[in-house]
């Protein structure tokens, strides 16, 4: 609701302001999950097996943890930051109290993302097609969600879970019954990723370099657009505009929600892969290096 606020008092102007790379923080090698929550930022990375706590105020990293396995997903919750090892197969709890890692909670193969919502923690499992639900009290998986074929991507949305698949569909996991829509999206081959918000489900399409909005009532198409190559994530900052990462483009391209339209891109080089929003800006990251890229838009 607060997004909606912001946009709605945001002039036509703003949504046209040109973007740029307001900070860099070095995290590790392959800069992968990003987090924001509470004071501070969190981001890990896939091949330096560790995760970083970010102090927006001064851009830099306060702590470490370090001996993740292979790390990207990220989600904060339940007093913890969960983090996802992908050949591991686990699920990470790391207390925010003394930040270290307190449970190593064992999913299906391959876990791609994970999310806190709905009082639980959600994980994709790649190379299972399935979603584990898991309790963050007794830190137990309690439930195993067939998700399609290779789920990516998890994300909450309204009354749901939304997961984007490495095929043409994506799944709306209903919290309540544990049950899985499938949701076929027209023309995509590879639904990586799903942000869904109130003026539409946003899928990012991996291969097929589009991003397509679905009507959040009936699923019909809304827009079909064009990004550079390989679009990776997708997330609503706060000037109102939808930010997708383009990992082979080497860029983030910024989207009025209205018209579908891209209003600017940003070229960050490397290959941003996961895209946040948190502070009042945009961050995404590296994973072809070691940097964190904070991006801002200039009025």
């Amino acid at each position: 609701m607060l997004r909606l606020m912001i946009a709605g008092l945001l002039a036509p102007a703003a949504l046209a302001a040109s973007g740029g790379i307001a900070a860099t923080v070095t995290v590790g090698s392959a800069a992968c999950g990003i987090l924001a929550q509470g004071r501070y930022l969190y981001a890990d990375s896939y091949n330096g097996g560790g995760l970083a706590k970010v102090d927006p105020a001064t851009n830099k990293v306060v702590k470490r943890v370090r001996g993740l396995g292979n790390p990207c997903g990220l989600a904060g919750g339940g007093n913890a930051v969960w983090v996802e090892d992908y050949t591991g197969n686990r699920i990470l709890r790391i207390g925010l109290k003394r930040f270290r890692v307190t449970n190593r909670i064992r999913v299906g193969r391959h876990p791609w993302d994970v999310a806190f919502a709905f009082g639980s923690v959600w994980a994709t499992n790649e190379a299972d097609g399935t979603v584990s639900r898991i309790d963050p009290k007794t830190r137990k998986v309690v439930k195993t969600i067939s998700a399609g074929g290779a789920p990516a991507c998890v994300r909450a949305g309204g009354d749901a879970l939304w997961v984007g698949t490495q095929t043409g569909s994506v799944y709306r996991i209903d919290p309540a019954t544990n049950a899985a829509q499938e949701v076929p999206v027209p023309g995509s081959s590879s639904t990586l990723c799903v942000d869904p918000e109130p003026d539409g489900i946003w899928v990012v399409n991996n291969l097929d370099s589009t991003v397509t909005v679905l009507d959040p009532s009936d699923y019909h198409v809304l827009h079909r657009i064009d990004l550079p190559e390989r679009p990776t994530d997708a997330v609503r900052g706060a000037d109102g505009t939808e930010w997708v990462a383009s990992r082979l483009g080497g860029s983030v391209s910024r989207i009025d929600p209205q018209s579908g339209k891209v209003v600017d891109t940003i070229a960050t080089g490397g290959q941003p892969f996961v895209i946040r929003a948190g502070f009042g800006d945009v961050w995404t990251a590296d994973y072809s290096g070691t940097a964190l890229w904070r991006l801002h838009v200039s009025p």
